[in-house]
């Protein structure tokens, strides 16, 4: 018994073959987390409250059309996901899944569109680094403040 698992185990790996030029995983970085504060330091998106954040939708600009961003399969259909903190001293924070349509090895810039429930709109320009292996988020400008890669994790919106 133990020579026929022995022969078993000696084919498998001898069948396994690998191909040239084979990728590994692809990490991907296409997230930017955003919180909005007023003039008076007041926490825009804790003020809204979840339902009203949940109503905002992300539009990717792809050939000229705006399209929807939703995909059903996700936990977060819209491409928007709220983070409340733990600590009430901290603000609420939205992470949007940004638009990169681009092919592995190309650099690409696009445009997402962050719609708000009461119509207000911002928009994103991202610039992304693709190769082979990455798909990330290296800069970007959000309704003109620019900001790059420390930005991402945490960029604060002031705005009425």
């Amino acid at each position: 018994m133990k020579l026929i698992c022995l022969v078993a185990v000696f084919l498998t790996f001898a069948s396994c073959k690998k191909t040239e030029g084979s990728v590994g995983s692809v990490v991907v970085e296409q997230s930017l987390k955003v919180s909005f504060v007023n003039n008076d330091k007041k926490d825009i998106l804790k003020t809204l409250g979840e339902v009203s954040v949940s109503k905002m939708r992300l539009y990717y600009l792809i050939n000229g059309k705006r399209i929807l961003y939703h995909d059903p399969k996700l936990s977060d259909p819209y491409g928007i996901k709220l983070i409340v903190p733990n600590d009430q001293a901290k603000p609420y924070v939205i992470q949007l899944f940004l638009n990169n349509v681009g092919t592995l090895g190309e650099n690409v810039t696009s445009t997402t569109y962050l719609t708000w429930e009461d119509g207000r709109e911002d928009t994103i320009v991202g610039t992304f680094y693709n190769d082979e292996n990455n798909r990330i988020l290296a800069k970007f400008k959000f309704n003109g403040v620019e900001g790059g890669l420390k930005e991402k994790e945490g960029i604060v919106i002031v705005r009425e």
